[in-house]
């Protein structure tokens, strides 16, 4: 059984380790309850981190690899059983990066509505004043986080949102924390800019291009929505069971409303200019057979109404 003297490791490791990213370690030991964070180190070399390992024991370590792949990927394209197999399957099948993660897209296209939504991690107790405490916290976090969780699994944002995550005595009202713990901190938010930097930078060639590539997902999931508006605009301006319909209440909206929210009468005749002309061009999308919304990223996306915050 391990004791408290062990040296414990978190190793945040990457192939190809440089200064701009390294491979982070973050070392400790336990001291009664808490876990102790004694030095956070970065090595710009494979080298370098070769000759950590040979750090007299006994430690223990805990590897984040970033190769790792949802057991149900994995499954659905029959990749194999073994962290090789995985490996040497990625390799056969897609040549370059970007290949690869088109591919990730394509099948995330087809999971079913709502599957890519991130799950919120608000862990309710079973029991008596701390279940009663724990569900009134998970419900005011949902009220204060419900569209920044909604938001990150929407394509084009959830590729700038990274995740850092403290212990119950890091942060918040942990006003008593050591200087290394605060060091420590410090550099995790660092350690995730520096993972944005890394993937939005200026690449050295268009294969790995992440930030052109960000932007094509943004521009797909954009026409999806373009698109989806102008079948709502056509129904709405062309639909008779109102009276008036749209088109005849804006022209003659005085007749109707009065004075309410006036509108020149230029400005009439070039609202209702602009409806005629975007239903138009949703009738030019359906002869054509244009089609953006049906292969758009998923989860789907959309523009709605709503008041300024």
């Amino acid at each position: 059984m391990r004791n408290d003297d062990t040296l414990l490791a978190g190793i945040d490791f990457t192939c190809s380790p440089s200064r701009r990213k390294p491979i982070t370690i973050a070392t400790g030991r336990v001291a009664g309850e808490r876990l102790v964070v004694e030095q956070v180190v970065a090595l710009d070399t494979l080298a370098a981190f070769e000759r950590w390992l040979e750090t007299p024991g006994p430690w223990l370590a805990a590897f984040d690899f970033p190769f790792g792949l949802p057991r149900v990927f994995v499954e659905a394209h029959a990749l194999g059983d073994t962290c090789a197999d995985v490996i040497a399957a990625v390799r056969a099948r897609w040549a370059t990066r970007m290949a690869w993660r088109a591919a990730i897209d394509a099948w995330t296209n087809t999971r079913p509505r709502g599957s890519a939504l991130p799950p919120e991690d608000y862990a309710i107790a079973d029991a008596g004043a701390a279940g009663v405490f724990s569900f009134g916290s998970a419900i005011i976090r949902t009220m204060q986080n419900w569209r920044d969780n909604l938001q990150r699994a929407a394509p084009g944002f959830r590729d700038r949102v990274l995740t850092i995550r403290h212990t119950a005595l890091e942060g918040g009202l942990n006003l008593d924390m050591s200087e290394d713990d605060i060091t420590a901190m410090a550099a995790s938010g660092e350690a995730g800019a520096q993972t944005l930097i890394d993937a939005f930078a200026r690449p050295a060639d268009l294969a790995s291009d992440h930030f052109t590539y960000h932007r094509w997902v943004r521009a797909r999931s954009l026409l999806g929505v373009l698109q989806r508006m102008l079948r709502d605009i056509h129904q709405g301006a062309t639909v008779l069971d109102n009276h008036p319909p749209y088109p005849d209440l804006i022209r003659d909206a005085p007749a109707y409303v009065g004075s309410s929210y006036r509108l020149s009468d230029g400005a009439r005749d070039a609202a209702a200019r602009l409806l005629d002309a975007l239903d138009a061009l949703d009738r030019e999308l359906e002869a054509g057979n244009a089609e953006f919304a049906r292969t758009a990223p998923r989860p789907e996306v959309e523009l709605r109404i709503q008041p300024v915050l």
